[in-house]
């Protein structure tokens, strides 16, 4: 008996001892499966750095989601404030079938008035669908709601709906009042449409906008970009609150009542209709051949050649589970190599610490234009918000140290937008590949500057906030015509023009210092910014 006791135990050791061979030997195929995968990866992130950029950038946002193959001289980008407005007032008055707005609020100034009697005179078959956000346009005496509530009562095919954040409710909504309650979220999409035109912005309706506050605004001529931009807009819409023309503000349903129906439900389903847009979009099989034949240097066939361009929206939307942008902008700027030129802006520099370290460590050559403190749109606001220029002025103290303490001031440079007068809201990114000449970042040497061949246009600052609070849009183009590359070359040559350089001595300004308690507010805060 105890010998059997003695063979059965052996056995038993035998089997764990065998069990143990077999799960090493499965964890050494994973790990070799594994270190396959990275290595196939490897060599696909170093097959697409030898194409040309705008090649490489194309194949890689080819796989995000929709494309909009078009031709560049339907693309228009406008420079000045007063060109925003008198164009959608032009194009306003020209409409014949479809108005959709997007933005965070409508002002109450002469501006906005002038507009909206152009919307109370457009024709009475066109439908006008406005969304806006609802703790901004609730907000104060005159608000936006007040200056649009004629309009509804008198354009019978106008909808005015009020995005409500989701996370915004109970305890949370009582407890946050205006304008504190704007922290949990907003719709922050700046879209523009008139018939098949759809013009994308960061500017809101309001009327420094108008005036005196830079921001970018391309206008794109082009049916099905703008099909797809208006359901955009209409499927917000329906996850928002409506404005009655009795002057009250209610759901559509109880499911899609933001305040009250199941979080978790109702951002499913938000989910699911956002997707469904992106998938009814995505390219047909002509417009995957089409997409193929417009790189950066490989001339269309006859059959195609009006396609020199192309267009990728892209969404970011975290509340609803959309990840769309951040995926596409942290994959672009992987390809990034040290024969490539980045600008990138931000009125509200706060980029996330993922896009803050593929910057900071990519070995191409970058200039980031960001508001002084002049520029801020907070300057001069009453209680906490006046503080807000400090912290953006932390923050960018911060993104110059690193600059300083990994030696990349020789081909990475900070600058600050200053013109008297003005505020700076532009957002965005440009890419380039760089001159054979090899001109450093910021040298002012005869050689021509290289002309972008992409860039990313719309409302995301690249901050915190956009990647995980707010509703954003924006598109990517994809360019091979030297038309639309010059224009581009001409905005960035325009907006850093106004950019001073950020040295030592910046910082050291009596009025740049920021004391211990703002230092620990930023960082409390940052996340919100």
């Amino acid at each position: 008996q105890q010998q059997q006791q003695q063979q059965l135990l052996m056995q038993q050791q035998e089997q764990q001892m065998q069990l143990l061979q077999q799960q090493q030997d499965q964890r050494q195929a994973q790990q070799r499966q594994l270190f396959a995968e990275r290595q196939q990866l490897y060599h696909q992130q170093q097959q697409r750095n030898r194409l040309p950029l705008a090649d490489a950038v194309q194949q890689t946002l080819a796989r995000q989601g929709p494309c909009f193959p078009m031709a560049a001289r339907n693309i228009r980008i406008l420079r000045e404030p007063s060109e925003f407005y008198d164009t959608l007032l032009a194009c306003t008055a020209a409409a014949e079938d479809r108005i959709a707005l997007a933005s965070l609020y409508l002002g109450n100034g002469p501006h906005e008035e002038k507009l909206v009697a152009a919307l109370q005179a457009t024709r009475p078959k066109v439908a006008i669908d406005i969304v806006l956000d609802h703790t901004r346009g609730t907000r104060g005496p005159n608000s936006s709601v007040d200056m649009l509530l004629p309009l509804v009562r008198s354009h019978k095919g106008t909808t005015v709906s009020l995005f409500h954040h989701p996370r915004l409710r109970g305890l949370l909504r009582r407890l946050l009042p205006p304008p504190f309650n704007e922290v949990i979220g907003l719709n922050h999409l700046k879209i523009y449409l008139f018939d098949d035109q759809v013009m994308l912005s960061g500017a809101n309706l309001s009327d420094s906008y108008f005036t005196t506050r830079q921001d970018r605004y391309v206008l794109f001529r082009d049916r099905a970009l703008a099909d797809f931009m208006h359901r955009l807009v209409t499927t917000v819409a329906d996850f928002s609150l409506r404005l009655q023309p009795s002057g009250t503000i209610a759901p559509l349903s109880p499911d899609h009542d933001p305040r009250h129906a199941p979080l978790r439900k109702f951002t499913a389903q938000a989910n699911a209709a956002i997707s469904d847009l992106l998938n009814a979009h995505t390219n047909t099989e002509h417009q995957q051949q089409q997409a193929s034949t417009t790189t950066a240097n490989t001339q269309p066939p006859p059959s195609s050649g009006d396609f020199d361009t192309l267009v990728f929206p892209l969404l970011q939307m975290h509340v609803f589970g959309i990840r769309q942008e951040e995926a596409a902008v942290t994959q672009v700027l992987q390809l990034l190599n040290s024969e490539h030129q980045a600008w990138f802006t931000s009125g509200y520099l706060n980029p996330t610490r993922q896009y803050t370290n593929l910057i900071l460590g990519s070995p191409a050559r970058f200039r980031m234009l960001a508001a002084a403190p002049s520029a801020n749109g907070f300057l001069g606001a009453r209680g906490l918000r006046g503080h807000i220029p400090t912290a953006y002025t932390y923050i960018a103290r911060d993104i110059y140290g690193q600059l300083v303490r990994r030696c990349l001031l020789g081909r990475m440079q900070l600058l600050e937008y200053a013109r008297k007068g003005w505020t700076y809201h532009a957002k965005g990114l440009w890419l380039a590949e760089v001159n054979k000449s090899g001109a450093a970042v910021g040298d002012a040497s005869s050689s021509p500057p290289p002309l972008p061949c992409v860039t990313l246009i719309g409302s995301p600052n690249f901050g915190y906030r956009s990647t995980f609070r707010d509703l954003e849009a924006q598109v990517a183009v994809v360019t091979q015509s030297p038309v639309l590359q010059q224009q581009l070359a001409d905005e960035v040559a325009h907006l850093f023009s106004f950019g001073q350089p950020v040295s030592d001595a910046t910082f050291a300004q009596p009025e740049r210092r920021v004391n211990i308690i703002e230092r620990i507010a930023t960082r409390v805060i940052r996340d919100f910014l």
